[in-house]
C-alpha cells in the first residue's frame, strides 16, 4: 500500500472521522481508524458499531490497499505534520510516513479485520442543501436531552407532513423548531429521529457546500455529501407529539435587541444560583429587567434594557442557560418574545424569522413547589 496527497488530506480525513470511533468493550478494533485506498482515492473510516463515518479524498495512489490505525498515535501525528505532502506506505502491518524532513514509522493492523462500512440503505430518500442542514442543526441540538432515562429526547426529530420539514428537539424544559419547504411532494408523513451524536459529527464535518443526499429506513439513516458519509442506527421514535407544545396566539409580544438582552443575561447569570440557574425577567412597558442571586457569595446582579412592549406587567422565572443558548444562536438584530401569562411557556423567535421557534417552560416559584411537596 502506497499513496501521497497534501497534508490537508489527512487532517480533513481523520478529523471528520475521528468521533465516531468506538469502545474496545465493544469491539477492540474499532478504538482505531481504517485508512484505505484504491482508484485514485484515500478513504478514512471509523465506527462505534451504531455510528459510522467515511471522509474519501483524491490521492496519488501507487499501490492499493487498506491498514488499521492506532487513533490518539494518528491524530497526533497529523496535526504536528509540518505543511506539505505526505508519503504514506506500509508493508503488511509495518507503517512509513514522510512529510518534508520529517520520517515516522509505526505497526497497524490489517485492514480486513475491520468491520465493513456499508454504503447504501434502502428507504426514503430526499436532499437538502449542506448549508440548510447544519443551520437546521445549529438551531436545535442543544434543546435535546442528554438524561438517559430520557433517551428518547436524545435526538432531533425529522418530521415531514403538510408539504414541511420540520427538525425539532426538546428536552421536555424547552423545544426548538425549525422548518424549511418540502418540494418534494413523494415524502409525507414520515418521520424519523436522530441521534445527538450523529447530529453532532455532521454539524461539525460537512462539507461548507454542496448537497446532503439523505436516505432513512425504519432502523437507519445514510447522509452523503461532498467527500463525507455517515451511516447512523436511528433512536426508536417515541418522540413527543411536539405540536401540542407549542403555545398559539400570544396576547403580549415584546421585541428584544438581541445582543444588549444576550450580555445582559450573561452578566447577571454571573451573580445568579447555579444550582437552579434561575434569573427573574421583569416586564413592563418600555423595560425589561433582569435580575438573580446567588446567595453563597450574598451575590445580587440586576440590569435593565429598553424594549418594545405595552403588555400588562409581567414576572417571568427562566433558566439563564436556556435564554443564552437561543439567544446565541439566533443572528438577527432583535428578537420577539411572545407571552401568554407568567405561567405559561414562552415562545422566543428572531424577529422577521418566520421558520424558527424556540418554547421555553417557566421556572416555579418558591410557592409552587412547596404545595407540590406536601
Amino acid at each position: 500500500m502506497k499513496f501521497r496527497c497534501p497534508r490537508e488530506v489527512w487532517v480533513r480525513g481523520i478529523s471528520a472521522v475521528q468521533n465516531a470511533v468506538g469502545s474496545p468493550i465493544s469491539n477492540p478494533i474499532v478504538e482505531n481508524i481504517l485508512v484505505s485506498c484504491e482508484n485514485q482515492k484515500v478513504s478514512f473510516f471509523a465506527t462505534n458499531l451504531t455510528l459510522a463515518i467515511r471522509c474519501e479524498r483524491d490521492a496519488d495512489v501507487e499501490e492499493e490497499g487498506s491498514i488499521v490505525l492506532p487513533t490518539k498515535v494518528i491524530i497526533g501525528l497529523v496535526r504536528d505534520l509540518p505543511p506539505g505532502e505526505v508519503t504514506f506506505e506500509c508493508s503488511e502491518t509495518d507503517v512509513v510516513i514522510r512529510c518534508g524532513r520529517f520520517f515516522g514509522k509505526m505497526k497497524g493492523q490489517p485492514g480486513e479485520q475491520f468491520p465493513p462500512f456499508m454504503p447504501s440503505i434502502e428507504g426514503k430518500t430526499w436532499s437538502i442543501p449542506a448549508d440548510m442542514l447544519r443551520s437546521a442543526i445549529r438551531r436545535t441540538i442543544f434543546a435535546t436531552s442528554a438524561e438517559k432515562s430520557r433517551f428518547e429526547l436524545d435526538g432531533i426529530k425529522i418530521d415531514f407532513r403538510d408539504g414541511k420539514t420540520f427538525f425539532v428537539a426538546t428536552d421536555g424544559r424547552r423545544l426548538a423548531q425549525v422548518v424549511y419547504d418540502n418540494p418534494d411532494s413523494s415524502i409525507n408523513s414520515f418521520g424519523c429521529l436522530v441521534p445527538t451524536k450523529t447530529m453532532a459529527e455532521l454539524l461539525n464535518s460537512l462539507p461548507e457546500e454542496g448537497e446532503a443526499q439523505i436516505v432513512a429506513s425504519e432502523r437507519r439513516v445514510l447522509v452523503s455529501c461532498g467527500d463525507l458519509t455517515v451511516a447512523s442506527n436511528l433512536l426508536t421514535d417515541k418522540f413527543p407529539p411536539y405540536e401540542k407544545i407549542i403555545p398559539k396566539d400570544a396576547q403580549f409580544t415584546a421585541i428584544v435587541p438581541r445582543e444588549p438582552f444576550l450580555d445582559m443575561v450573561k452578566r447577571v447569570s454571573d451573580l445568579s444560583d447555579l444550582e437552579t440557574s434561575l434569573v427573574i425577567l421583569e416586564l413592563d412597558k418600555g423595560s425589561l429587567k433582569v435580575h438573580g442571586e446567588r446567595a453563597e457569595v450574598g451575590g445580587r446582579g440586576e440590569e435593565d434594557l429598553e424594549v418594545e412592549y405595552s403588555g400588562d406587567p409581567m414576572e417571568l422565572r427562566y433558566n439563564y442557560r436556556f435564554l443564552i443558548d437561543i439567544l446565541r444562536v439566533l443572528d438577527t438584530e432583535k428578537v420577539v418574545i411572545e407571552l401568554w401569562d407568567e405561567s405559561r411557556p414562552g415562545l422566543i423567535r428572531g424577529l422577521g424569522m418566520d421558520n424558527y421557534l424556540y418554547v421555553i417552560m417557566p421556572m416555579r416559584r418558591p410557592e409552587e413547589a412547596n404545595v407540590e411537596s406536601e
